[in-house]
């Protein structure tokens, strides 16, 4: 190989994949993956693994990165306590053979007299207080039903409102009493209005169902059913779902306590396909052939979630839209809170890295309530350098106010106990003074962590592992500079050049002794 021409294709190579770049046709994640490919591929031909020296590299522009915010928590309440309405309601109406008129219990903030909204057999279902605020400008109003008091209005009630008085006003009663009765003698999907009540139940789950498992649409859609489903238990508080379609294994993982609604809406799925076989777990709306008698099952489409939302803004006309990547960051946000890394992007299907890049923001309102509870345990950890702290033990991290005592902070990502000095560090009895000593503590620890970091099975184990606690000391020092002006700083010096801690020094030694460290 011609080494000089070859380095300098590669230059070209790095300069075009900078020019896409600035023209925004390319990530500068993106070509980076692509020059560092190159380069492995360079190096692996020709043997000279310093081809990039002296050539100004692509990196990545961590501004890029977009992170997802998970939704407001109010926003999320209103949009899943309407779809649990729903479901539970409507479900109940028909797998429970429940009559008509139905009582459906809503939320409060829909303000629906008695908070219930009454189901007839009828083109419309229900009327909001939305909906009935503008009864009688349509074409057709089904004035024979009332939908604010759950019965079958009288003709003379209504009346007024047929030019034909009376005679229109008892033909359209005696038909609402016909509708309810047919409906409540057919008790299957055979009855369009049991079908369509069915179906409103079945577009509010998936999105109880993204909200639970953090879903893409695009996977949504895809998820197979089959006779061959097992479920197990491999996680606290997980439960995984698994599917076998040609030939091969799906699974998805949802929380304990979600399984009693897929278990419910497995059933309403069967009352819906009313017999057909169908090998999606969600259904499209179906059309009926009317020459065979049968029913035409399809799958979702990519525009049923825009559907399923104008179902519920004929309930809430101001219910806030989420859609799928929103629901995913609130799914990850949830996850981070009560998992670890791995079992997040494991739930999510995704990397670990993915995930602590574009799903790991947290709500705004939580940031701010979780930056104040940070700070405020930032500044009682760190005390004076003069600060007597009652019946303090020396620890290898700084000290200790009730060593044998261990209680970790919030959900910090490494446990707390007295034998292991990393675990110290998340734990509130836990002190740093702004002295020499303990920072001279803090520093060799993070020292020794950087050098010892190849010994990670992978970036991921290293990312997982310690960096949360390389970040915990990052804020323990910021705050002692903070207090201290070039303390940080001067003994972070003494450091490099060699002046460990004696209990860092040490272990450091041992680890140059095994050969584990160079």
């Amino acid at each position: 190989m011609d080494l000089p021409a070859a380095r300098e294709s590669f230059r070209a190579y790095v300069r075009y994949l900078q020019e896409r770049i600035a023209k925004g046709t390319l990530s500068s994640g993106s070509a980076t993956a692509h020059q560092n490919d190159a380069l492995r591929v360079m190096a692996a031909i020709s043997g000279v693994d310093t081809m990039h020296h002296g050539i100004d590299l692509c990196r990545v522009d961590t501004g890029e990165r977009r992170f997802t915010d998970p939704p407001p928590d109010e926003d999320v309440g209103k949009v899943l306590a309407l779809c649990r309405a729903l479901f539970d309601g409507l479900s109940s109406l028909c797998l429970e053979s429940r009559p008509y008129p139905f009582a459906l219990a809503v939320p409060k903030h829909l303000a629906c007299p008695g908070n219930m909204l009454w189901i007839f057999p009828a083109r419309r279902l229900y009327q909001s207080p939305q909906m009935l605020s503008v009864r009688g400008t349509g074409r057709v109003s089904f004035w024979a039903f009332d939908y604010e008091n759950g019965r079958i209005s009288t003709a003379e009630e209504i009346r007024k409102h047929y030019k034909a008085g009376g005679d229109a006003a008892r033909k359209a009663v005696a038909s609402a009493n016909t509708a309810i009765n047919n409906a409540n003698k057919c008790l299957t999907a055979q009855n369009v209005f049991r079908r369509n009540a069915g179906f409103i139940a079945h577009n509010a789950f998936i999105l109880l169902f993204l909200a639970n498992t953090g879903m893409n649409w695009g996977s949504l859609v895809n998820l197979p059913c089959s006779d061959e489903c097992e479920i197990s238990a491999e996680r606290q508080g997980l439960r995984s779902v698994k599917y076998r379609a040609g030939g091969k294994i799906v699974s998805f993982e949802i929380q304990t306590i979600f399984m009693p609604f897929f278990r419910t809406f497995l059933k309403l799925r069967a009352f819906l396909l009313d017999g057909h076989q169908f090998d999606h777990l969600f259904i499209g709306r179906p059309r009926s052939n009317s020459k065979s008698n049968s029913l035409e099952v399809k799958p979702l489409s990519a525009y049923s979630l825009q559907y399923v939302y104008g179902i519920l803004r004929n309930v809430d006309p101001n219910l806030p839209i989420i859609k799928t990547r929103k629901f995913r960051a609130a799914k990850s946000d949830w996850l981070l809170r009560n998992h670890d890394p791995a079992t997040t992007a494991r739930v999510l299907q995704n990397s670990v890295p993915t995930v602590l890049r574009f799903y790991a923001e947290g709500s705004p309102r939580t940031q701010e309530d979780e930056f104040a509870r940070f700070f405020d345990g930032l500044r009682a950890t760190v005390i004076a350098a003069n600060e007597a702290v009652r019946d303090e033990v020396e620890i290898p991290a700084g000290g200790c106010s009730a060593h044998g005592l261990p209680q970790k902070v919030g959900n910090a990502p490494v446990e707390s106990n007295c034998r292991d000095p990393l675990g110290c560090l998340f734990c509130d009895k836990y002190k740093v003074h702004t002295d020499e000593r303990d920072v001279r503590k803090l520093l060799s620890c993070r020292y020794c962590i950087e050098r010892t970091s190849h010994l990670a099975d992978s970036e991921e184990q290293f990312q997982l592992f310690f960096e949360p606690i390389l970040t915990r000391i990052k804020y323990l020092l910021d705050e002692v500079d903070r207090r201290c002006v070039g303390l940080v700083g001067r003994i972070m010096d003494e450091v490099a050049a060699g002046e460990l801690d004696p209990y860092w020094s040490s272990k450091l030694e041992m680890l140059i002794h095994l050969e584990l460290v160079l």
